[in-house]
């Protein structure tokens, strides 16, 4: 499980396994295409359900502004 912690908006978000898997990866660097053929292999579901799932992932992470888009500055880029 990961935790982060937003000081800005006084919240925190926990994470479970896979939740913590993709933030991990996100931390590496790592695309939204790589992280969903991560899930493909290691957790065996559908290519498609993964890709989604991950995009609706980083999707709320951006609008909650706890990552930032590649290129973007001084915080997490995707």
């Amino acid at each position: 499980m990961i935790l982060v912690v937003d000081t800005d908006q006084e919240q925190y978000y926990d994470f479970n396994d896979v939740g913590g898997e993709i933030w991990a990866a996100l931390d590496r660097g790592q695309d939204t295409v790589d992280i969903a053929d991560f899930l493909v292999r290691d957790y065996e579901v559908d290519p498609d359900l993964a890709k989604s799932d991950v995009e609706k992932f980083v999707n709320s992470l951006l609008d909650r502004k706890l990552v930032k888009a590649k290129g973007a500055h001084d915080e997490e880029s995707l």
